[in-house]
């Protein structure tokens, strides 16, 4: 996936192979500017184009090959199928709408799709329901509101509301979590994991935090630079790192051990020029050497885990 620029072309993912199960949480983490929200939007088939550029690949959804779907194909999926959340919420509901209209709407647009029969006094009656499952306090009063008159970690709340009454297979969540508060964060996680376990439906969990992440998510993928360079269990990629990136950022997290409290940071920023056809992280690796160099590396596993660096073999990308 690229994106058309003024002068030139930006590489946006590249060689990115990921899979989600039912009832697991996938989370992809990597600075800004990695590729993750690229990511998360194209699986939801909500990049324009222009400025996007399909190169190829396939995004399999229930076997079928979403890339290549018509518009009103995508339309059909989105919602009961896939169901995404956006780092700011407030742009994702309608601000004339009562927040209980909202969740009733998509009650009534997940029982059209299933042809079945829709009432409208059950399905407020389900908006209440969901509200109270996604720990709103005073979820009738809340149900009552526009979204101006609710907090960021309660719009948060309702669209998991919403998402539980479209029932989706596949919820993508593009960092819920960055702007609320620590407390807040908490609890929107513990919700996620509650839906999660009761319903079953994978979820595609962006986020630049990989404490967040090891909280929610079963596996993690770590992005740079648009590919994939380490992924594995979620245990395995916080206390085991393989990935030079992987250990930087861990390295720069806050914690209790570090006594002075000060973080070790990854050194320099990211910059495409001049990094085609050698492994992009070079340029700020700490075990850089002459042999990543020679091409971009290819995915070697390693305990569990797949890495994408030439210290676990050198293999490169064809």
């Amino acid at each position: 996936m690229d994106y058309r620029a003024r002068r030139n072309e930006v590489h946006a993912l590249k060689d990115v192979s990921l899979s989600i199960q039912q009832g697991e949480v996938l989370g992809v983490v990597g600075e800004s500017g990695s590729g993750k929200t690229t990511l998360a939007l194209a699986v939801a088939r909500l990049l324009s184009s222009p400025p996007a550029i399909h190169r190829g690949g396939r995004i399999l959804f229930g076997g079928s090959d979403i890339s290549r779907t018509s518009p009103s194909g995508i339309d059909s999926l989105r919602g009961t199928g896939i169901f995404m959340i956006f780092q700011d919420p407030f742009l994702s509901l309608n601000p004339l709408m009562r927040v209980k209209d909202q969740i009733v709407e998509a009650v009534a647009v997940r029982s059209k799709r299933g042809s079945r029969p829709f009432d409208r006094g059950a399905a407020r009656l389900e908006a209440i329901s969901h509200l109270k499952t996604v720990r709103i306090g005073d979820a009738e009063d809340v149900a009552e509101r526009y979204p101006h008159q609710i907090s960021g970690g309660q719009i948060q709340r309702v669209m998991l509301a919403m998402a539980l009454a479209e029932r989706p297979q596949l919820l993508i969540a593009d960092e819920p979590t960055t702007a609320l508060d620590v407390t807040t964060q908490s609890q929107i996680l513990a919700v996620i994991k509650d839906i999660v376990q009761q319903t079953k439906m994978g979820v595609l969990f962006v986020t630049h935090d990989l404490a967040v992440a090891g909280v929610v998510c079963n596996r993690i993928a770590v992005m740079y630079s648009g590919m994939i360079q380490e992924a594995g269990p979620t245990d395995k990629i916080l206390f085991e790192p393989k990935h030079p990136y992987t250990m930087g950022l861990i390295n720069s997290m806050p914690s209790k051990s570090k006594g002075d409290g000060s973080l070790i940071a990854i050194k320099g920023s990211y910059n495409p020029v001049g990094l085609e056809g050698i492994c992009s992280f070079a340029p700020r690796c700490p075990l850089a050497r002459e042999a990543c160099q020679k091409g971009v590396p290819a995915q070697n596993p390693v305990d569990g885990s797949m890495v994408r660096c030439v210290n676990y073999g050198e293999n490169y990308e064809p």
